[in-house]
């Protein structure tokens, strides 16, 4: 395609915090953007269907970003941090969703 189709796209870090799941349900995360956190009923896990629990990588990006040159980014069991865009190691990865 010429032209951007934008089919796919980062989560938000509500949408992430909120798909979050330990032992096939559904963790209850809620996503605190005046706080930049979030808070589960129980803490996620690297489980399927999220995580490959055999994959390295340990964090998911967001689109939520805190500044122009911070994202933040989860890790497995929830956890969210403001990170520089520019960081990349092979354990950061990205999970793409897109609108029903």
């Amino acid at each position: 395609m010429n032209t951007p189709q934008h089919t796919w796209r980062l989560p938000t870090a509500d949408e992430l915090a909120g798909s979050m799941s330990l032992h096939g349900q559904n963790a209850g995360g809620v996503w605190d953007g005046s706080r930049g956190v979030p808070s589960y009923r129980m803490t996620p896990g690297k489980q399927s269907p999220l995580w490959d629990p055999h994959w390295p990588v340990i964090y998911w990006w967001t689109a939520t970003e805190p500044s122009e040159q911070r994202a933040y980014r989860f890790n497995f069991n929830g956890r969210a941090m403001a990170t520089p865009k520019t960081a990349g190691p092979a354990y950061y990865g990205f999970r793409c969703v897109s609108e029903p």
